[in-house]
């Protein structure tokens, strides 16, 4: 009986394991879909540049602190230091020869983008969905930031 008890207690450790290797690679999965499908938010709001991307990457850039805002027809973007690199969008820390380090929120396929200058020469770059929407953001913070 003893035995029996010894085989049953094996069994459902071994159960155990088996469920908790699939709920961590289950966790694994979703967190890799949801970097791969979140995409850059832009937002204007009634005091402030509302900026995310990515897992966790948010910016917030009061208008008070806006020491320059411009327009960039085509950006190279450089390397990325930490944050996230999809097919779709660009997010994070980044470096280039231009700005050095910058942070960075950006949909991959749009060329133009968004430069802010802000804070202790600190740098942002942004773009939205389309062309068109990062025109009409731009012109926006433009006129908000009023630099």
């Amino acid at each position: 009986m003893a035995e029996n008890m010894k085989k049953r207690e094996a069994r459902i450790q071994k159960a155990g394991g088996v469920i908790g290797g699939v709920i961590g690679i289950a966790s694994i999965v979703f967190a890799m879909a949801v970097v791969v499908f979140s995409g850059v938010s832009v937002k204007l709001t009634g005091t402030a540049l509302e900026l995310s991307g990515g897992i966790g990457d948010r910016a917030s850039i009061p208008y008070t602190e806006i020491t320059g805002v411009e327009w960039r027809d085509v950006f190279d973007k450089g390397s990325r230091t930490w944050g996230t690199g999809t097919g779709k969008i660009s997010s994070g820390t980044f470096t280039n020869d231009e700005f050095g380090a910058y942070r960075l929120y950006l949909h991959n396929r749009v060329r133009c983008a968004v430069v802010v200058r802000h804070g202790a020469d600190e740098t942002t770059v942004f773009n939205g969905e389309t062309e068109e929407k990062t025109k009409e953001v731009y012109e926006e913070l433009a006129s908000r930031a009023k630099t």
